[in-house]
């Protein structure tokens, strides 16, 4: 299925992901169908915003029934150590029609970011008394909701385990991821606005830039780091707090020295390509701002009309 990778249909040929070729690079597939929905949605909201939003709503609300049909009509659960893990990584664990709220949760947020600005409320409004009581209050309840999401499995392992029945699985594995990304957006725009100025100076501070560029690429990397180790190994594998250690740690130092060979010679030779293909236009507009502007200072200063003379483009509003 190795074409299926160059063509983001690994999620669907074949279905079953663990005979996908690099089936960790499953995310690849729904991000680029999320990105066509989204380059259809946007401009459809840009033009009707009603409209857009009930599209967006739409498209959540058949994800959602979608995979709360699934998990009710297999009886998916989030315990791991079974068969409930393989039919779940089957059924609806990388499917993008499982997986798009959460993505459509961040287009909502740019929306509600937009209407906000409209409304007149901007990264310069200072933060008064009450507004910080209610951004405090928010930011506490998505850490709950963070912490929630993240520990409340734990209920349905160990003696407990497989005790959920269906409308406690859809919960966490439907509701529950809508819930994760809502939390985090509400952070996002916290920090956007100057509310949690703490978190949004670790979050933001510029030793995260490496990171930010090249974890990505660690990630698709690493499992060939770890398969490589593994196929050349001359002995069994002894496991000691040490040893575990010393891989980790070599693990995490090949993939990252892969993932910078990976940015060198493909990804930042892209983003060169792409940007030089988007410079001429760029260019044009520059252009066309400095010729417009001269004009209409003088004629602004001569008293007369400020309609462009022919021949010069007026700048953009």
């Amino acid at each position: 299925s190795w074409w299926s990778e160059l063509t983001y249909t690994m999620n669907f040929i074949p279905f079953d992901s663990d005979k996908v070729c690099m089936g960790w690079t499953w995310y690849l597939g729904d991000d680029m169908i999320f990105f066509l929905l989204g380059s259809a949605v946007v401009p459809i909201y840009h033009r009707r915003k009603k409209l857009g939003w009930l599209l967006l709503l739409c498209l959540i609300g058949l994800s959602m029934g979608a995979t709360a049909w699934l998990i009710a009509r297999y009886h998916l659960s989030p315990y791991v150590f079974d068969s409930h893990y393989t039919q779940y990584s089957y059924y609806a664990y990388s499917k993008p029609y499982t997986r798009a709220p959460a993505y459509f949760v961040g287009i909502s947020t740019a929306w509600f970011l937009q209407i906000l600005e409209n409304k007149g409320v901007t990264r310069e409004t200072q933060p008064c008394e009450r507004r910080q009581l209610l951004a405090t209050s928010a930011a506490v309840a998505a850490v709950a909701i963070l912490c929630l999401v993240v520990f409340i499995p734990a209920t349905d392992f160990g003696k407990r385990k497989n005790s959920w029945n269906d409308f406690e699985s859809i919960l966490l594995l439907d509701v529950g991821r809508v819930a994760w990304a809502v939390a985090w957006a509400v952070i996002t725009v916290l920090c956007y606005y100057g509310y949690l100025p703490l978190t949004n100076a670790f979050l933001s501070h510029p030793g995260w830039t490496p990171f930010v560029r090249l974890t990505y690429g660690a990630y698709l990397l690493h499992p060939l780091v770890i398969k490589l180790a593994a196929g050349t190994s001359v002995q069994y594998y002894t496991f000691s707090g040490m040893e575990v250690c010393y891989r980790f740690i070599g693990n995490c130092l090949m993939a990252y020295a892969s993932a910078i060979g990976l940015w060198c010679l493909i990804e930042r030779p892209i983003m060169t390509l792409t940007t030089a293909g988007l410079k001429p236009r760029s260019i044009q507009q520059k252009i066309e701002s400095s010729n417009s502007g001269p004009a209409l200072e003088s004629a602004a200063g001569t008293g007369e009309s400020s309609e462009p003379s022919r021949g010069v483009l007026p700048s953009s509003p």
